[in-house]
């Protein structure tokens, strides 16, 4: 199974804070395409112990679509969002950025005050999402680190059906790049706000879902796989897709609840359309509708692994800046032992893939 074991204590100091990372099982090495078992390239166990962190300053076509107030688009009802969309705009205070527990501290208040009711159901179309989730001079640091692991991304990879081949065929998503956040003292090192994001919406998030939703659910609040994945544009996309179309549960693909959060600066709605890229997730707000939600900086979006069927639409750099670049940083997070992955319904099968299981691709 996919394993990537992060856990975090906090010393109430001042100086100090310790992250435990212990990576054991397979990297994620297929990131946007990965089937479980032919996932390779093994870490070992890697432990930090406490240490004193030193303060470091990171410089800061078709038929048109409805809009909604908000400046999301809606498929052809224009229903609005019904009761399993949540959009949950928020004020973030200001956060000492250059001290860890002060940030660690931070991400747990932002997660604590969310309001994840639209996720207490097993609603397949449940989503999940909220805007200005950390605030602006947070997201600008991670963007910051995320864009120095850019020389060391890798093209990103899913998969699809192959009419000619008559099989399942692994792709590079055009003008994808993408990485995963690791521990460790050299993955601190390299990225320590990204780090920290990945420990705290870990712990935070999978406890607060398993109090509120049905018991089939138990995410793990140790485990999780990421992906840091930066569309460079030029058309660049991603296929419809389930991220994970079910199977042997715990002993295959455990992927279960998917947490998207953008990293880009603060953007107009007319920039926002020009760059394009957005989520756009099937059956919402009802079976047969869809819905765009735009990847807007500091925005995070959540949904079912097993069930929702979505895409990203083309996304471009209109001027050629590398602000205008689409970041986005996956989380998924992975059931207990005794909790459920769902297998794709027949009708979710003809309704967008034709019926053929194989034709899915894999987010």
């Amino acid at each position: 199974s996919l394993s990537f074991i992060p856990s975090l204590i906090s010393r109430r100091s001042e100086e100090f804070i310790s992250i435990i990372f212990l990576l054991t099982g397979p990297h994620y090495i297929s990131v946007g395409g990965c089937t479980g078992s032919n996932a390779s390239a093994f870490f070992h166990p890697v432990l930090v112990t406490p240490r004193r962190f030193q303060n470091v300053l990171f410089a800061s076509k078709g038929k048109k679509k409805k809009k909604s107030p908000s400046g999301r688009k809606s498929g052809s009802s224009g229903d609005g969002f019904g009761t399993r969309t949540k959009i949950r705009p928020s004020s973030s205070p200001s956060v000492h950025l250059l001290n860890a527990e002060s940030r660690m501290n931070h991400l747990q208040k932002r997660i604590a005050s969310a309001d994840l009711s639209a996720m207490s159901t097993t609603d397949p179309s449940s989503v999940c999402v909220f805007d200005d989730f950390l605030g602006a001079d947070f997201i600008a640091l991670m963007r910051s680190e995320a864009e120095s692991l850019l020389p060391s991304m890798v093209p990103s990879q899913s998969t699809r059906w192959d009419e000619n081949e008559g099989r399942v065929v692994t792709y590079e998503k055009e003008n994808v790049m993408s990485t995963q956040i690791e521990g460790g003292a050299e993955g601190y090192a390299r990225s320590p706000a990204l780090v920290e994001y990945v420990v705290g919406l870990t712990q935070g998030i999978s406890a607060r879902i398993n109090a509120a939703a049905p018991g089939g659910v138990l995410l793990s609040g140790t485990e999780q796989t990421n992906k840091l994945a930066a569309c460079l544009g030029g058309g660049s996309r991603y296929d419809r897709h389930i991220d994970n179309l079910g199977g042997d549960g715990i002993s295959g693909d455990r992927r279960k609840l998917t947490a998207l959060l953008y990293l880009q600066p603060p953007a107009t709605m007319e920039q926002e359309e020009a760059r394009g890229g957005s989520f756009r997730a099937f059956d919402v707000p009802k079976e047969g509708k869809w819905m765009d939600f735009a990847p807007r900086g500091d925005r995070l979006l959540m949904f079912w692994s097993d069930s929702l069927v979505h895409e990203v639409t083309e996304s471009f750099c209109p001027n050629g800046g590398d602000d205008e670049r689409r970041w986005a940083l996956t989380i998924w997070f992975l059931i207990e032992e005794g909790g459920e992955i769902r297998g794709t319904k027949e009708c979710v099968l003809r309704r967008h893939f034709g019926g053929v299981d194989e034709s899915i691709g894999k987010g």
